[in-house]
């Protein structure tokens, strides 16, 4: 299949996708992969595309967690760890 044949079999069952239940999702998942060949992490991620997709930080979340100066050298150790509040 073409890229763009691709995105419009995708455009075409997003909205599809989306309202499904776990189970029809995973049947969808299947009959797309079996059409495209994709792998399935990379459908799973063109389906939900279109999605709007939640805020990872919003302006509430408080301010932000900075490490001191000192971190740079143990944090490829886990030693860095942010202060307790």
């Amino acid at each position: 299949m073409a890229r763009g044949s691709i995105r419009e079999y995708a455009a075409a069952v997003r909205e599809p996708y989306e309202a499904a239940s776990c189970g029809e999702k995973g049947r969808m998942l299947a009959e797309f992969l079996r059409v495209t060949g994709h792998e399935r992490e990379a459908v799973i991620q063109l389906m939900s595309r279109g999605a709007p997709r939640a805020i990872w930080r919003s302006a509430s979340a408080g301010p932000r967690v900075r490490f001191g100066g000192g971190c740079s050298a143990a944090a490829g150790m886990g030693g860095c760890r942010p202060p307790l509040r």
